[in-house]
This record gives structure tokens, C-alpha cells and sequence, in this order.
């Protein structure tokens, strides 16, 4: 099966430009590119940054030197180290319902712009080209293996792996509909969560077969990967074992955002509760950062040992102090 390539855009420069990106294009560009996109306002709490940004900020990838940030509005924020905004890069193709997906793979960025297509973005050029693929709109981790993008696709019971070039060239059954996957996948192994059925399933995208199946977990969504699984499920999270796919323990705690690494275990809650660090060894607390005026959820990424997140209906973007 093979994904159709549509045409080529720009990125529209966003208000806090750190470099400038030339291109051809007429007025309605020009003004395209005038568009404030985020602003930067005074940190509050345990910030050192914080940006207000419209439509939805939620899910963050780390690539290219840079952070991007999905938008609702099916639009991606390139972001640099320091927190300005070097770029937005809008299809200007988006219709409701809302299509998550955000990813980076050896050479691009991906999002969903819109239900059925995505963008691919140039990171040297900030460049994009539109595929047309059928990924659910639910799945928001777009994750790289193997050389290819994985995306649930249909209504999520089918895993398929898509070329740069826009080609599916893997297709495996997955039994049940699906809604996200995990953030990474040590060894070609990737972990889905099927929340309709409160599962989550070990997956080995070489054999193309599901290796393991973990129950009870109903409302499954968040997965990250470490030594051990990581899963946000309706009762809290989960800690599983990577080669047996048995479950540790568990812990009652809100989970809205998810990323293990190294040192921690970062689950985003909201308010009070707004950022918790777990040791990754026993899932004991570590820190916790709370943000009261920040109800919503959002995401969270470690870059280069800062820690960011975003709260979606806070239309906000944050750093945390070092």
C-alpha cells in the first residue's frame, strides 16, 4: 500500500523568530507569517519559561536540535533550547475532529495536520510535504523503529509501518482497536495500549507478531519505555516488566502525561499535582512540582536534563527550573 504525497509548504515564522527562513511566496503568506503563534509571559511557580500558545498545545518531541510541539490546530511549534520559537509549520488544512500524532524519525518530523494526513517536515528547511494515510486520530506518540514511522491505522486494530517515501510496507493484525503506542521501542520492540479493552500489548515489529498481552488496565493510554514498562491507566500507573509482561505494581495516582527516563519516572498531573518525579527503580517520589494555576493535561519531555510540558487548555508551554 502506498501513502499519497500531496504539495509542498513553508513554515509560517512565528512571533519570537531566532532565525530567519527565507521563501517565495505572496501577501497572504507574508501575513501568514505575521501570525502570533505564542508569546512569551512572566514564569510563575517552578518555571523559568513559560510560553502561551494557542490551540491546544500538547504532545513534544526532541529532534534536530530542537523541541516541537503539536497543536491542536494540527500545526507544529519548532521551539529552541533557550524557548523561543524559531518556527510554526501549519498545513492550514485542518477540519475537526482534532487529529493527535506527533514524531521524529532519523530525517523528519511527522504530525497530523488533519484526520488522514501528515506532514512531513524538512528540519534543515522547515519545509513540509502532505501524505495521505488513514492513522487514527487518537494516536498521539508517533514512534520510529526500524526505519519507519509506526501509526495505528483504520480504527486502530491494524499496526503499519510507513516509509519516508510514504509507503506502508508492514502491516500487523492487532486484534482489537488500539488508541496509542509507546514513546520508544528498545530492541524493534513496541508496546500499544488498547484502552477500549484495558489492555496493552508487547509487540516485535520484526517478526510482526504480539508477544505479550497485559489485562486489566482499563482506560490504558500513556506508555513509556525504560528498564521496565510504564502504563497510565484509569486507576494510576502501572510498572511492567519488559520481558515478561507481567505487572510489578501499581500506584494510584493521576496520570495525564507520561516519559521514563534515566534518572526518573515523569508523570504530568494537573494543579497541586501538576509534575511528579518516581524513582525509576521502585517508583518511590522523588520530587513533585506543583502548579495550581494549571488545570489541564499535557505532555512531558527531559531535553539535555531540562524538563518541559505543556497543559492543552492552559494553552501553555513550560520549563521547569533548574
Amino acid at each position: 500500500m502506498k501513502a499519497t504525497f500531496q504539495r509542498t509548504g513553508t513554515a509560517a515564522l512565528g512571533l519570537l523568530v531566532l532565525a530567519t527562513l527565507t521563501s517565495c511566496g505572496d501577501e497572504a503568506d507574508e501575513a501568514e507569517a505575521d501570525r502570533p503563534t505564542a508569546t512569551p509571559s512572566e514564569s510563575t511557580g517552578p518555571f523559568d519559561v513559560r510560553l502561551e500558545i494557542t490551540d491546544g498545545p500538547d504532545w513534544m518531541a526532541d529532534g534536530f536540535g530542537s523541541l516541537w510541539v503539536k497543536r491542536d490546530d494540527g500545526s507544529v511549534m519548532r521551539v529552541a533550547a533557550d524557548g523561543g520559537v524559531e518556527a510554526t509549520i501549519d498545513a492550514e488544512i485542518f477540519q475537526q475532529p482534532v487529529c493527535q500524532g506527533l514524531g521524529v524519525t532519523d530525517t523528519a518530523v511527522w504530525a497530523c495536520a488533519t484526520g488522514g494526513t501528515l506532514i512531513r517536515i524538512d528540519p534543515a528547511t522547515n519545509e513540509f510535504t502532505t501524505v495521505d494515510v488513514p492513522k487514527s486520530n487518537d494516536q498521539g506518540r508517533l514512534t520510529s523503529s526500524g526505519g519507519l514511522l509506526w501509526l495505528l491505522t483504520g480504527d486502530g486494530d491494524k499496526l503499519q509501518g510507513l516509509t519516508d517515501e510514504g509507503e506502508i510496507s508492514t502491516t500487523i493484525q492487532l486484534g482489537t482497536f488500539c488508541t496509542d503506542v509507546s514513546d520508544t521501542a528498545p530492541g524493534g520492540v513496541l508496546w500499544v495500549a488498547c484502552s477500549y479493552e484495558g489492555i496493552v500489548l508487547r509487540v516485535d515489529l520484526e517478526a510482526g507478531e504480539i508477544t505479550g498481552r497485559v489485562g486489566n488496565l482499563p482506560l490504558a493510554a500513556r506508555v513509556s519505555v525504560g528498564d521496565d514498562v510504564w502504563v497510565g491507566f484509569e486507576r494510576g500507573l502501572a510498572r511492567i516488566d519488559a520481558k515478561s509482561a507481567k505487572v510489578l505494581d501499581t500506584k494510584r495516582m493521576e496520570v495525564a502525561g507520561l516519559r521514563v527516563t534515566p534518572e526518573s519516572v515523569l508523570v504530568r498531573g494537573t494543579g497541586a499535582k501538576f509534575l511528579t518525579a518516581l524513582d525509576p527503580l521502585d517508583g518511590q517520589v522523588i520530587d513533585t512540582w506543583p502548579a495550581p494555576e494549571l488545570t489541564s493535561g499535557g505532555d512531558v519531555i527531559a531535553v539535555d536534563g531540562r524538563i518541559w510540558a505543556t497543559a492543552y487548555d492552559d494553552n501553555a508551554m513550560v520549563r521547569l527550573r533548574e
